[in-house]
Parts: C-alpha cells; structure tokens; sequence
C-alpha cells in the first residue's frame, strides 16, 4: 500500500530492514513492500525528504550536528 509522508506529501511505502525495523522508502513502480529494503536498489525517503530532521529521534539528531 503505497502511503503519503506527512511532511513533503511524497509517496511512500513502509518496509522492513533486515533486523526488523520499519523504514519509509521512496515509492517507485513495481517496488514490492513485502521484500525486505534493499540499500543497494532501493532509497530511504530519510535520504530524500526535505524535512527528515523532524522525523528523527533526539539521538539521531545529536549525532547529525
């Protein structure tokens, strides 16, 4: 199911990391969210979002500035 981030309105869709932690990734055509995310072929929307430092917990921030 393809979901909208609440910051930027960009579409996006949740998947799991290797280790079992949700992360939203830029929706592309054909992408099918029951794989597991794949860094190699795949972009986390943090990477793209113009608002990802809102989204992040203090301690990600802390170590980003």
């Amino acid at each position: 199911m393809i979901a909208e981030c609440k910051s930027c309105k960009a579409k996006i869709v949740w998947m799991k990391t290797k280790i079992g932690k949700n992360i939203p990734v830029d929706w592309e055509e054909g992408i099918d969210k029951e794989t597991l995310f794949d860094y190699a072929h795949m972009t986390s929307h943090f990477a793209t979002c113009p608002n990802a430092m809102k989204h992040r917990n203090n301690e990600t921030k802390n170590k980003t500035q």
